[in-house]
């Protein structure tokens, strides 16, 4: 009786094991096949409330944050938002080359006359300063005038920098 027994017990811990293994496989490929489920079924709403926009065919600005400061260039960090919500947010770096024609500036706030500011109201609040490329740091948030059609490029060289804080 105990051989019987030991292979009855065996065979019990085999067929568990085995069944537990099944039940895991299973529910993993059922998670992967109700999330393609859903982004299938979505597309058609997430199509109409994003509506596909084709490329530009001309890419002459960038915006981001400045990753690192070089001697006459910059690394830039574009946050790039994907147009489905189910796709990751990615980071794009990019070269930005700056020469001698390069020019360097911040927008700041315009000052006006205590009253006489309100009364005639200017259309545009702020101004551009002109400042040094030293003035720049790692962290703060550019925008970039390219010189030429950067859209399949990584380094480009700079025609303005627009340092932007407020």
């Amino acid at each position: 009786m105990p051989k019987n027994n030991l292979k009855f017990a065996l065979l019990l811990i085999a067929f568990l094991f085995i069944a537990i293994i099944g039940l895991v496989l299973g529910y993993r490929r059922g998670l992967r096949k109700g999330r393609a489920e859903i982004e299938n079924k979505y597309q058609e709403k997430i199509a109409e409330i994003y509506p596909y926009q084709n490329e530009p065919e001309e890419i002459l600005f960038v915006s981001g944050r400045i990753k690192e400061v070089k001697n006459r260039s910059l690394i830039l960090e574009e946050t790039v938002y994907p147009r489905n919500p189910f796709e990751e947010i990615s980071i794009k770096e990019w070269e930005v080359v700056v020469v001698d024609a390069t020019v360097v500036v911040k927008t700041v706030e315009r000052e006006g006359q205590s009253g006489d500011f309100i009364e005639n109201m200017p259309t545009v609040l702020t101004e551009q300063q002109e400042i040094q490329l030293a003035e720049l740091s790692v962290g703060q948030t550019i925008l970039v005038q390219a010189v030429e059609n950067i859209k399949n490029k990584i380094e480009f060289e700079a025609q303005k920098i627009i340092l932007q804080e407020f």
